[in-house]
């Protein structure tokens, strides 16, 4: 049998940047380290066609699960723009993000 392939191990968490124009730009972000009482966790898959491939979740310390580091820069973007207020936060990423 072949070994599963490894991914790399991702990068820390980023936050979004604006562009020249002032827009948001999720794709050129600047690395920085989790926030406090934030948690990310590494976990193996263990069965199907991807079997030993690695999903990395982050969890907010009000344990919403975020599966990407675009999604993470998105709600503290959020969290930012709600003056800390992460419970707005939180309802406008689900109604802007969420996955159908």
């Amino acid at each position: 049998k072949t070994p599963p392939s490894r991914k790399k191990t991702p990068p820390k968490s980023q936050l979004i940047t604006k562009n020249a124009h002032g827009h948001n730009n999720y794709d050129q972000v600047m690395d920085f380290d989790l926030p406090a009482g934030w948690t990310k966790y590494k976990v193996v898959r263990t069965s199907g066609k991807t079997q030993g491939s690695i999903d990395t979740y982050w969890y907010s310390p009000e344990m919403h699960k975020f599966r990407s580091k675009a999604d993470v820069a998105r709600y503290l973007f959020l969290v930012y723009e709600n003056k800390g207020d992460e419970g707005e936060a939180w309802e406008a990423f689900r109604k802007a993000f969420a996955r159908k």
